[in-house]
Formats: C-alpha cells, structure tokens, sequence
C-alpha cells in the first residue's frame, strides 16, 4: 500500500491521473572495459614512479663504489707541453710609449714588437697518487656499500612483487565486480516479473499486501546490489587505472586523459 501511494503521490506531482498505471523500473547501464592482463602488467612495471627512482639509487650506489675502487689504485698522469713564450715585448712597449710623450703608437712598431724575440719552451710532466694505507678502513667501507646495493637490489625485487599482486589484485576485484553486475542484472528481471506477478494478484485479491510488500523488496534489493556491483567495478577500475597510469577505455597513458579532461 505505502508503494501503491508514492505511486499516487508522483502521479500527482507530475499531473497524471491516478488511474493511469505506472510502474517503476530498475535499468541501469553498465559500459565494461576491456582490459589486457598483460599489458596491465606491462605499464604497471614501466611506469611505476617507486620501481624508477629504486633503479635510479641502484644505478647512482654502482657509480660510488666504482669511485671507491678506483682509490684503492695506483693512478698516474702524464702531460706534455711544446710551444713558444714571448718575451714581453708587447707590455713594454705599450708601457714605454704610454707613459712617455712622443711615444710611437704605430701599427709598425707595434706589431714589430708584438712578434719579436719570442723563446721556446719544452716541459714534461709526471703525477702518481698511490693510496695511504688506512687499516683496512677503505675496505670496510667498500663491503658496506656492496652490502647495501645488495640490499637495494632485493627491494627493489620485493616491490615488483609486491605491485604484481596488486595489479592482480585488482584485475580480480575488476573481474569479480563485472560478474556480480551480470548476476544481479539477472536477478533484476526475475524480481521485476515476480512483482509484476505479485501485482496483478495483489489487485485480485489473491495475496497480502505483506506478500506483495516482500516482493518489492526483493526487487529493491536486487537494484541495489546491481548498484553496489556497479559502484564496486568503477572503483576498482579507477585504483587499476591509478596503479598502471594507463586508460583502458582510450589505451592512451593517463596523463593524457586527464589533460583533455582539464583542457590541457
């Protein structure tokens, strides 16, 4: 009866008659995605912001214990040097002719100067730096840091573990949440025919309005779980969309979806 009067009351409210029969129905749109699993996985590992500056660190310790060993060598250098050195020639005459009146401040004399009496000048040169002994310090660092890019390398490991069970993780919910939609869709037709039944009978007088009352709740319950079922699969494939920073609808990187959206 209560249903039987916010029928009533709609009707009302929208102006229809109240011997016009209407009925409520429960349709709701499900658009699925399809996703590739692998390809999933593929853009999790490729993208992950944590797993790029985890490589990064390894890449940058490799670098420090390679300058570490290097300390531990003996290095030498040596430079060779061949050429010509002026004789100064050039600061005296510009110091002579300035400070002097009358001075010539010809191109000629000048250039004269510039190019004259210059000398030759050979050098050789030889620097070896050969490591201090330090009590087995140097070592001891060494084993340190190869013992904490081991130590990077097997986090490094644990977290494409970890973000492989939770792309998984999430490609289950996704897939569970589109089965429960299928089902409860299912479920949404039997109840509607069940209360359409229950209806007719309800009007003959052939059931109770309890009976009728418990099956429009049935009804409602199978909408809402239609409704649960829908907001559950969104969810997960939003969290998947997050974890892969890639648009299965679009199969386009993400940032690029969200750029659109704001107008970038």
């Amino acid at each position: 009866l209560s249903y039987k009067r916010l029928k009533d009351d709609f009707k009302r409210t929208i102006g229809l008659p109240l011997d016009q029969q209407i009925d409520v129905v429960g349709e709701i749109d499900v658009k699925f995605i399809e996703i590739d699993e692998q390809q999933a996985f593929d853009e999790a590992f490729a993208r992950s912001i944590s797993l790029d500056n985890a490589h990064n660190s390894i890449v940058v310790q490799e670098h420090n214990i390679a300058v570490q060993q290097s300390a531990d060598k003996i290095n030498a250098s040596l430079s060779l040097s061949y050429g010509l050195n002026e004789n100064d020639q050039f600061g005296e005459f510009w110091s002579s002719n300035f400070y002097n009146q009358g001075g010539d401040y010809s191109y000629e004399n000048w250039s004269n100067n510039l190019f004259k009496d210059f000398n030759r000048s050979n050098s050789v040169s030889i620097s070896i730096n050969i490591p201090v002994w330090d009590s087995g310090r140097r070592k001891i660092r060494l084993q340190t840091s190869d013992l904490q890019l081991e130590q990077s390398k097997r986090n490094i490991t644990i977290q494409e573990e970890q973000l492989q069970i939770q792309i998984q993780n999430s490609l289950d919910a996704v897939r569970n949440a589109r089965d429960r939609i299928t089902l409860n869709a299912t479920s949404i037709k039997t109840a509607e025919l069940e209360y359409e039944i229950n209806y007719q009978k309800f009007t003959l007088g052939e059931i109770s309005s309890d009976q009728l009352t418990n099956s429009n709740n049935r009804l409602t319950t199978a909408n809402q779980n239609v409704l649960s079922a829908q907001i559950d699969y969104l969810t997960t494939l939003a969290s998947l969309y997050n974890q892969t920073f890639w648009d299965f609808e679009n199969n386009c990187p993400l940032n690029e979806t969200v750029g659109k959206i704001i107008g970038r």
